[in-house]
């Protein structure tokens, strides 16, 4: 018997699976998830969405980062994370809602959130398979430097010379 044709596509172990369904864009592991019942299960670990009906995101009701401002302390501090929903053009009754703590929504593309948390660091979040990717300190980039405070805490960036900004809200306009 010739062992090449003794298996059967259904019985590709589940690693070997995910492997390939995590190098597939959507579409296309979307197509692996409706080959078999085991690929479906395979497609569902792996983290692939069970529908490719296209979904609108856009901002929650709340508002994007409610600040309370302290004037006797100066201090600003996040109230609320700023959301986004997505809404099912087809079953127009689904609405899922997104919210981070401590992040505002800096942009989308390929599936993914960019977001910047209460340092003005990014990450990536991707709202189908729940992965949050942490994305390198904004330090990181030639033209910025922290500030520490006396406890060892970021408070500001310094930006070339002669521009600072407070840690908190670099993010909102540098990206």
């Amino acid at each position: 018997s010739d062992p090449c044709s003794s298996g059967h596509w259904s019985d590709l172990p589940v690693d070997l699976l995910h492997r390939i369904l995590h190098s597939l864009e959507l579409p296309e592991a979307l197509a692996v998830a409706d080959v078999c019942k085991s690929w479906c299960c395979a497609a569902i670990a792996a983290g692939v969405p069970r529908s490719c009906t296209p979904w609108l995101m856009s901002w929650s009701d709340k508002p994007p980062h409610e600040l309370e401002y302290d004037v006797l302390l100066n201090n600003c501090k996040w109230q609320c994370p700023m959301g986004c929903e997505f809404h099912d053009l087809v079953n127009g009754h689904k609405t899922y809602e997104v919210n981070l703590p401590q992040v505002a929504w800096v942009g989308a593309s390929h599936g993914w959130l960019a977001a910047a948390d209460n340092l003005s660091n990014l990450l990536l979040y991707n709202p189908f398979t729940f992965t949050t990717i942490p994305l390198p300190p904004i330090t990181d980039l030639g033209c910025v430097e922290a500030v520490y405070d006396s406890e060892g805490s970021i408070v500001r960036y310094r930006l070339g010379k002669h521009k600072e900004s407070d840690a908190k809200f670099l993010g909102v306009w540098f990206y």
